[in-house]
């Protein structure tokens, strides 16, 4: 009788520790495929990783052009290194949903080339203020001599799947947290 017990106490604990590093296997597997999708240019595999309610929020062709004038641009040089995921929280099932906390961090280099712009010292003063404030003044430094900036990108995305294994994501972002009101549930938001 012990022994059985035994052994549904193990095939327990192993089907469950199975588990918890299948979805963060999993997690980190989608997520990196959207971060190498941006990487290689590939806005429509980067947008397939996005969670398909979020586009209530914003079209997917709206998506692909924010992408594409970000990373696609001739005028920014961006150039992602370094990737991490530092803490995966365990899936709460919500209305038939698994959604998770990803914290991840890259290093990037920025550079842009701020004359093809017009008003381009304007702009360049406003986007040096919003990556300041974005990233945090000790996480960005900013090349002079050969007018770059060097970030480190500490980040937080909701990962969101329907069965546990294929994830979807949204950036944490504060300016669109009022937003996903709309399309999150409020346990998540909360």
């Amino acid at each position: 009788m012990i022994k059985k017990l035994l052994i549904i106490l193990s095939a327990s604990c192993f089907t469950f520790c199975m588990g918890q590093v299948n979805f963060k296997n999993n997690i980190k597997r989608d997520l990196e495929t959207m971060l190498t999708a941006i990487k290689s240019k590939n806005m429509d595999k980067a947008t397939a990783q996005i969670y398909p309610k979020y586009f209530k929020l914003i079209s997917k062709d709206q998506m692909k052009q924010i992408l594409n004038m970000t990373y696609n641009n001739p005028a920014i040089h961006t150039n992602i290194q370094d990737f991490k995921i530092l803490n995966i929280t365990k899936p709460k099932n919500i209305q038939n949903e698994f959604f998770s906390f990803v914290d991840y961090g890259f290093k990037m280099n920025l550079k842009i080339d701020f004359s093809s712009f017009p008003n381009g010292q304007k702009l360049k003063k406003q986007i040096s203020e919003g990556i300041y404030t974005k990233f945090g003044k000790d996480n960005v430094t900013y090349n002079a001599k050969s007018d770059y900036y060097n970030i480190n990108a500490k980040m937080k995305a909701y990962a969101i799947s329907a069965n546990g294994n294929d994830w979807k994501f949204i950036i944490v972002d504060k300016k669109n947290n009022p937003q996903l009101v709309n399309i999150l549930p409020k346990e998540i938001l909360d």
